[in-house]
């Protein structure tokens, strides 16, 4: 059943476009964009939480904060699992799902890891992520 409701996602976000792609002056719609893209931004953007989370774990003087990175780490472990399972379902698609990181991303865990005020960074970062 969750197969079917992540499939669903797929298909819609792969079909209808985004309110800030609608701004763009290329008006490139969401179908436009690659199965493999979705998937490449989508397992990265997973990775992204769940290594900054387990350093919000590591570094975090907050009982709060760590409680929250938890949290992250385990709906993210699931949500990569659903897409692995959901990328392996698809025929005909060669899709791969990232093991790691990009430039950018490991560039923002770079910038996480040597922040002087972990706490308020880290929530930043899930702050600029989730909007």
């Amino acid at each position: 059943m969750k197969a079917l409701y992540l499939t669903a996602a797929l298909a819609t976000a792969l079909a209808v476009p985004s309110a800030a792609q609608q701004n763009q002056t290329t008006k490139q719609t969401m179908s436009e964009i690659s199965a493999q893209t979705f998937v490449q931004k989508a397992g990265v953007s997973n990775q992204f939480e769940i290594q900054t989370s387990q350093l919000a774990n590591q570094k975090s003087q907050s009982s709060d904060v760590k409680e929250f990175a938890q949290m992250m780490i385990k709906d993210h472990q699931k949500a990569g699992s659903e897409l692995k399972s959901l990328v392996g379902q698809m025929k005909g698609e060669k899709l791969q799902v990232p093991s790691d990181l990009d430039a950018a991303h490991k560039q923002k865990l770079q910038l996480l890891q040597s922040a002087g005020n972990f706490d308020s960074s880290y929530k930043q970062m899930q702050i600029d992520a989730h909007q």
